[in-house]
Formats: C-alpha cells, sequence, structure tokens
C-alpha cells in the first residue's frame, strides 16, 4: 500500500511531501492496538481511511519495529478490506489513492497552524478507546450527522486544498474529484467539481507552490461566493 500510494503524493507535489516521511498503514489488529494508547483519537473522517495531528507518533512502535520509522511525518491508516467491500467503491486502488489525497489534505492543515480537528472531541475525552468505540459513540455520531462541514475539519481551507492536492495528483494518477470525498451532498455543499471549476485559474498558476503557502493567501473571489453561498442554503 505505501509503494503503491506514496509515491502519488511525491510526485504530485513534491514542495509538500518531497521530503516528508510518508506512512501508509493498512490497518489491522496489530496496528490498531497501538492506537489506543493514550492517544486523543481526533477522528477526521470514516473509519476506512483516517488520520490525527499525532498519529505518526501513536504508530512509531509499530512502524520501528518493521523497520519503517523516518521520524515525523505524514501518517495515515487504511482499512483496505473496508474499502473493498463497501457499496459503490471503485477499483480498490483508485478508492485508496482518493482517501489517501483526503486524509494527506488534513495533515496540511495541520501544518499550516490551523485547528482543521474537530469541536467536541475534548482531548483526553476519549483516551484509551478503540477506534470502532469512538466511531459508534452515539455522541460521536449525532455531532457528525449534524455538524456543518466548517465544524468537521472540511470547510472552505480543506475544500481548496484538498482541490489542490487532487489537480496535482490527477496528473500522475488520473482519478474523478468525487474519488477524495471533498465537499458534495455529504457535506451539504455543491459537488467538488464546482469548487474546483472556482479554482481553476488558481490551480494552473500555483501548481509549484506548497500547498501550505497558499492556504495563507486570499482565495478566489468566485471561490469565496461559493462557498458563502452553500453556508446560506
Amino acid at each position: 500500500m505505501q509503494d503503491l500510494t506514496g509515491p502519488v503524493l511525491r510526485k504530485a507535489s513534491p514542495a509538500d511531501f518531497g521530503r516528508t516521511p510518508i506512512y501508509i498503514v493498512r490497518a489491522e489488529p496489530e496496528v490498531e492496538r497501538f492506537l489506543s494508547i493514550g492517544v486523543c483519537l481526533r477522528l477526521e473522517c470514516s473509519n476506512l481511511a483516517f488520520t490525527t495531528p499525532q498519529l505518526d507518533r501513536s504508530l512509531r512502535p509499530y512502524l520501528e519495529s518493521r523497520g519503517r520509522w523516518e521520524g515525523r511525518g505524514f501518517a495515515c491508516v487504511l482499512d483496505t478490506d473496508k474499502i473493498q467491500a463497501a457499496p459503490r467503491t471503485p477499483p480498490w486502488l483508485e478508492a485508496a489513492i482518493g482517501m489517501v489525497i483526503h486524509e494527506a489534505t488534513h495533515w496540511l492543515g495541520y501544518q499550516d497552524g490551523a485547528n482543521p480537528a474537530t469541536a467536541g472531541c475534548e482531548p483526553g475525552k476519549y483516551n484509551g478507546q478503540h477506534i470502532d468505540d469512538l466511531l459508534r459513540c452515539p455522541a460521536w455520531q449525532a455531532y457528525y450527522a449534524k455538524a456543518p462541514a466548517a465544524a468537521t475539519g472540511h470547510g472552505a481551507p480543506f475544500i481548496r486544498a484538498a482541490c489542490h492536492l487532487w489537480h496535482r495528483a490527477n496528473a500522475v494518477y488520473p482519478l474523478p474529484i468525487t474519488r477524495c470525498w471533498i465537499a458534495g451532498e455529504n457535506y451539504g455543499l455543491s459537488r467538488p467539481e464546482t469548487y474546483a471549476a472556482a479554482l481553476a485559474t488558481e490551480l494552473r498558476a500555483t501548481a509549484n507552490t506548497p500547498i501550505v503557502n497558499i492556504l495563507r493567501t486570499r482565495p478566489p473571489e468566485a471561490f469565496a461566493e461559493l462557498w458563502k453561498r452553500d453556508c446560506q442554503r
């Protein structure tokens, strides 16, 4: 999995991932036991794939035991079995790359110094809980179902960064933007293609600029207006 998805990130955006250790880990019992040890899991997405600000540190013992630890970097856990079994899932590699792009966008948000993680998951509240226990928590499910995209870390900065990373990755491994779970009806927002179109000029003009630097600039007016209209629905 690492050999298949990691290179896409490196080739797509070397300014952001060229020198960054990338840890793509398959979900399995031996991995999951490291995720319940003294860690507040601030989940961003579904349990098909996820990242957290400290996931690389949480997985360090596991990675060291396999000679994979190279220092702090982007870590993502993929449940390939669930990805392949999920209804309407595209070819598994395409689905996996799309999910890695999604999770890598969250990681870029952490580097930007923003707080893209979820309100409602206070530090320490879920210490020691297994991932699946957290996802089954009624309070978490109710919050996630009702929270706007911005509150769950999938707001305008995330969409903008994800469109940039998808645009660059698409030149390496073509895939529909919908595979990256950006905006769309799942978040009560316009389709991801519409957001990408609103960023079209910026996507082309800044293809070699670090995405974290782009996030520090004012977004194009068309993009900002689209987000504003979505929020007023």
